[in-house]
C-alpha cells in the first residue's frame, strides 16, 4: 500500500499482499485475524519500525503469515495489547520479528510453531531479539525454530552482534502470568535466551523452560542476570543431544 493504513473494525483477512512501498505502516485497534496473509517492506517504517502495529484494542491473531522486512530488516509485528501468532514465517525482521510491551500486565503472547530467520544486514542499533517481551500477562512459545546470525557485517566483521533468539524481560512493567518456553529449536545469538527482570519489575507467575534445543550463541545459551526465582528447567539440550543443565546453559 502507499499512504497509511488502518483498521478499526474486528473482521478476518484472508490471502492479502500487504506490501509497504513508502514505510508506511498497517495500524490495527480492533480483533482482526490474518490467515495466508504476507507482509512485505521496501522502505524504513517509520513510527516505532513494526510493518503492523498494534493500538489500543488491537488484539492481533496470524496465521500462516509471511513476513519479509525487506532490504532495511523493518520489525514483523508490534503487538502491545496481545497476539497470536501461528504457523507463520519471518525474514529480514531487525529488531524482533514479535514484540509485546504490555506494561500494566493484561495481555497475553502467544507464538507457536513459526520459523524466524535473520541473516547479517540488519541497521547496526537494532539489537536483534526474535521474540522480544517488555511486559505482559500469559506467554507461550511453543515448537518454533528461530536462527539469528551472530554478527549483522559482512563475515569476518564483528563489529556488532545480534542480541538473542528470544529476549525475555520483566523490564517495562511485570510478567504477570505464566511464562511457557517448550519444544524450540534456538541457535545464534550473544545468548540464545534472556529470561530477566530489571527492577522494579518482577516474573510474578510460574515460569518454565522445557524440552527446548540450543545451539550456538557467543556467550551464554541463557543470561545470567535477573533470571525468575520460581524457573523450572527441564529437558533442554543443545544440538548434539547432550543434557543442558541450568549452571551450563549460564556458563
Amino acid at each position: 500500500w502507499v499512504g497509511a493504513w488502518r483498521i478499526d473494525t474486528p473482521q478476518t483477512i484472508t490471502g492479502k499482499d500487504f506490501a509497504s512501498t513508502d514505510g508506511r505502516y498497517l495500524y490495527v485497534t480492533a480483533a482482526v485475524s490474518f490467515v495466508n496473509c504476507r507482509f512485505t517492506a521496501a522502505a524504513p517504517i517509520s513510527n516505532t519500525s513494526a510493518i503492523v502495529q498494534a493500538g489500543s484494542g488491537g488484539q492481533l491473531t496470524f496465521d500462516e503469515c509471511t513476513f519479509d522486512g525487506g532490504p532495511d530488516h523493518a520489525r514483523g509485528i508490534q503487538a502491545d495489547y496481545g497476539a497470536t501468532v501461528r504457523n507463520s514465517t519471518f525474514t529480514r525482521f531487525g529488531n524482533a520479528a514479535v514484540e509485546m510491551n504490555n506494561r500494566d500486565g493484561t495481555r497475553d503472547l502467544i507464538v507457536t510453531g513459526c520459523t524466524m530467520t535473520e541473516p547479517k544486514g540488519w541497521p547496526r542499533a537494532d539489537h536483534t531479539d526474535a521474540i522480544q517481551v517488555g511486559g505482559g500477562r500469559n506467554v507461550t512459545i511453543e515448537r518454533n525454530t528461530i536462527t539469528i546470525e551472530s554478527y549483522g557485517a559482512t563475515e569476518g566483521d564483528t563489529s556488532y552482534v545480534s542480541n538473542s533468539c528470544l529476549g525475555l524481560w520483566a523490564e517495562l512493567g511485570n510478567v504477570t502470568g505464566a511464562v511457557l518456553v517448550n519444544a524450540n529449536r534456538l541457535s545464534g545469538g550473544g545468548c540464545n535466551m534472556y529470561l530477566e527482570a530489571k527492577s522494579p519489575f518482577a516474573w510474578k507467575g510460574q515460569v518454565t523452560v522445557t524440552n527446548n534445543v540450543f545451539g550456538p550463541a557467543i556467550w551464554h545459551h541463557l543470561a545470567p542476570n535477573g533470571l525468575p526465582a520460581n524457573l523450572v528447567w527441564t529437558g533442554n539440550t543443545t544440538t548434539d543431544g547432550a543434557a543442558l543443565s541450568l549452571t551450563a546453559a549460564q556458563a
